[in-house]
């Protein structure tokens, strides 16, 4: 008879061991998934940010922006007469 009590309260003991050691895998597989989806979101938010700047980029760079440089802040024209050497 002891040695039945003794078993089921070591069988009691591991059970209630392994429900705490599951308790704690599960909490910190929650962490680890919350913050995987804050580093998920901030490679989203980073992404959009690179995206927005490569749009600036390319608007910066258009031929139109360039005229508008040449003319506003260099003070360049386009030639009134265009003369076409012949090199050979």
């Amino acid at each position: 008879m002891k040695k039945r009590i003794r078993s089921l309260v070591t069988l009691y003991v591991l059970a209630a061991f392994f429900a705490v050691l599951s308790a704690g895998a599960a909490e910190q597989t929650r962490l680890l998934a919350g913050e995987l989806d804050a580093a998920w979101d901030e490679g989203d938010a980073k992404l959009q940010i690179y995206s927005r700047l490569l749009i600036e980029r390319s608007a910066l760079r258009s031929y139109a922006r360039l005229d508008e440089i040449a003319s506003a802040e260099l003070g360049m024209r386009y030639p009134d007469d265009i003369h076409w050497v012949d090199a050979s």
